[in-house]
């Protein structure tokens, strides 16, 4: 009666006892070729990592937590500290890197979720391992089992210092596997042509140079010494023609003497200058570009203004003007992608909606069942 049973459940295709596993796979007794400092090292930040399908077991499974394990070549002293964690994970339907960007919302699947609440990490003072790699040590115990699917997969990490450990960063590297040598897939930034002259002219403007898929953030130095004063940021098409207005337009007659509007608007964003700044800092976040291939080599204007009525009559500063021309977007595929945001202060935003930097490489995890 047991063997006609045990035949049951085979032919069922009943589950068998699942045992760990380590992703990227056959890297339990082999040192990474890299190391990152996220997620162990900064205390404020929030970081994805999109695992390939090609080094994930490929068949559904239960994840109950995962494990990493320290450098195992560092000489420096490790720092014992806890960081407080929430981690999140998804089944994604593609792998990387063709689909993805900057922006964390766009990367996560359809079942993405919570799968550990807050809860403080410790990342122990190891010594280095008499032979590489370390054991792993630092141990992500999820409050809901995650189903993984068979594809790719998401793992993402929103973090903040514990109040036991207040510093914004410790000695603390992460085995690694990097596959950046190999990957010719990467985004290419835009390019940009500064034109026209502010009011005044030391009023310029920078950007984070665009691509499909990057962040769209424009810091303008307008020149207004420890105030705070309301700014716009104008995005435009055009640079020589508004409807049936040519530009530049001067500003002169309306009381702005050396001001031009120089684009067409077709979106404006507002922000405030830093009232600690000596030059009138301000930074306008639009988000972030679709990743769309279709934006590639899209060409559009962006144009500051300040609010400040003990500059001139008009009671504006003005900017110069820049043509930005935007990148390609991710291409290909690479096994691994790795996007995040940290910082050395507490000023970061854990809700940050974009990342900051991205690198193809993968922290290496031991997955529990």
């Amino acid at each position: 009666m047991r063997k006609i049973f045990a035949c049951i459940l085979l032919l069922s295709g009943a589950p068998a006892a699942q045992s760990p596993f380590t992703v990227p796979p056959k890297m339990e007794k082999i040192e990474g070729g890299s190391d990152h400092w996220m997620v162990g090292r900064y205390t404020f930040g929030r970081a994805q990592q999109i695992y390939s399908s090609s080094i994930l077991p490929g068949h559904p499974l239960v994840v109950k937590g995962f494990k990493m394990r320290r450098d195992g070549i560092r000489t420096s002293a490790y720092e014992a500290h806890k960081i407080d964690f929430e981690v999140y994970m998804s089944n994604n339907p593609k792998d990387p890197a063709a689909g993805y960007g900057m922006y964390f919302a766009g990367n996560r699947g359809p079942d993405f979720m919570k799968v550990m609440k807050k809860k403080a990490i410790d990342w122990p003072a190891l010594p280095i391992p008499s032979k590489p790699p370390a054991a792993f040590s630092v141990l992500f115990p999820l409050d809901r089992p995650f189903a993984y699917r068979g594809k790719a997969m998401l793992i993402e990490w929103v973090y903040s210092p514990d109040p036991s450990f207040p510093k914004s960063k410790y000695y603390w590297y992460v085995d690694a596997e990097n596959y950046n040598a190999n990957f010719t897939g990467g985004p290419v930034k835009g390019t940009y042509v500064s034109l026209g002259k502010g009011c005044p002219p030391t009023f310029t403007n920078l950007a984070y140079l665009p691509y499909p898929g990057s962040r769209l953030q424009f810091t303008g130095y307008c020149g207004a010494n420890m105030k705070k004063l309301l700014g716009l940021s104008l995005l435009g098409t055009n640079d020589k023609k508004w409807g049936a207005v040519n530009l530049p337009f001067d500003l002169t007659p309306l009381g702005g003497p050396g001001c031009k509007l120089y684009i067409n608007v077709v979106a404006a964003k507002t922000a405030w200058t830093e009232p600690a700044s000596p030059t009138g800092r301000i930074v306008f976040t639009w988000g972030c570009l679709p990743v769309d291939p279709a934006l590639s080599g899209a060409v559009f204007y962006e144009q500051e203004m300040v609010v400040d009525p003990s500059f001139n009559a008009l009671g504006l500063r003005v900017s110069r003007y820049r043509q930005y021309t935007t990148g390609t977007p991710f291409t290909g595929k690479v096994k691994a992608l790795t996007f995040y945001a940290y910082t050395n202060t507490a000023n970061y935003n854990p809700n940050q909606c974009y990342a900051f930097y991205w690198s193809a490489r993968a922290n290496i995890l031991q997955f529990l069942p």
